[in-house]
């Protein structure tokens, strides 16, 4: 029997109850050592040189600003010591750390699923971003460039030649800015649910994609609270009242799980997915006041 590697505690809600007969990776610290001819793409500056993006490790001096900094490679995800610059010291340094330029437009994640080399279905979601650069929420959106959808498929004919499984690729200004030999797994419910589990279990047991449908509208929405409120539980009653609202899917309380590395400013608590967007921060206010968050 197989497994869906690394799931959070959060996320075990999709898959925990689906048996699959083959390991299936949901994060990048299980993709890396399954597929050595393709984790280069981890190495954002191979991932940025075959797309002329002018990129360097720190030691080499920036000239045109605003630069943007992080990790070479990072499997932890979640924006590990990422930063905008507007101006360049030798205490900025860190070793293992590159610079870019910094792309001021709408960032997307697109997932790909893929075989043999030639995608089969893909649905882009655009996060929204409040101060400090950290996401608000995430939102289906299908209005993605029709540069940037060729952008990911070209990079695909280009360098996955006979690839089968999941690509997540993040663009923002028609540059592709991460690639993850994986999917999303926080969409999960709104992509398909159960249906598109099986379908991601079959492309990976037999190499074939058995699912068509394509969703047209959801919402991610992030609870986050100021890192000096220290209150980190929250008692059922609050989570049953915040999933029974009208176009909630589903409620993922992420305290210890997943961290923004990068927002010296909050704690991100809960993930609400949902139908509109409305109905998802009224859910985020009952598991504020769960909290005890004012």
């Amino acid at each position: 029997m197989g497994e869906f590697k690394w799931v959070e505690k959060c996320r075990k809600q999709f898959f925990d109850h689906i048996e699959t007969p083959v390991d299936i990776p949901l994060q990048d610290q299980e993709s890396y050592p399954l597929y050595p001819q393709f984790n280069w793409v981890y190495n954002k500056l191979e991932l940025y040189k075959v797309q002329g993006i002018e990129a360097f490790p720190h030691g080499v001096i920036p000239k045109k600003f605003p630069i943007f900094s992080k990790p070479i490679t990072n499997l932890y995800g979640m924006s590990i010591g990422a930063g905008k610059f507007d101006s360049w010291d030798e205490s900025n340094y860190k070793a293992g750390y590159l610079w870019m330029p910094y792309f001021e437009g709408q960032h997307f994640s697109v997932d790909v699923a893929i075989t043999n080399g030639e995608p089969r279905w893909f649905c882009p979601i655009e996060g929204v971003k409040g101060d400090n650069d950290v996401f608000l929420y995430w939102k289906i959106n299908h209005d993605i460039s029709t540069t940037s959808m060729s952008t990911i498929y070209n990079f695909i004919f280009d360098y996955f030649t006979h690839y089968t499984g999941f690509l997540n690729f993040e663009i923002i200004d028609d540059k592709i800015i991460e690639c993850h030999l994986r999917c999303n797994s926080q969409i999960t419910d709104l992509v398909g649910g159960d249906d598109w589990v099986r379908a991601l279990i079959s492309l990976y047991l037999v190499g074939k994609w058995k699912y068509e449908h394509i969703p047209k509208e959801g919402y991610a929405v992030v609870l986050r609270i100021p890192k000096e409120h220290k209150i980190y539980t929250i008692n059922e009653e609050y989570i049953e009242a915040a999933k029974n609202i009208k176009l909630v899917s589903s409620i993922q309380i992420t305290t210890g799980e997943l961290i923004d590395w990068n927002d010296d400013y909050t704690t991100r608590l809960a993930v609400v997915n949902g139908y509109g967007r409305y109905a998802c921060q009224d859910a985020i206010n009952i598991l504020k006041e769960g909290f005890g968050v004012k």
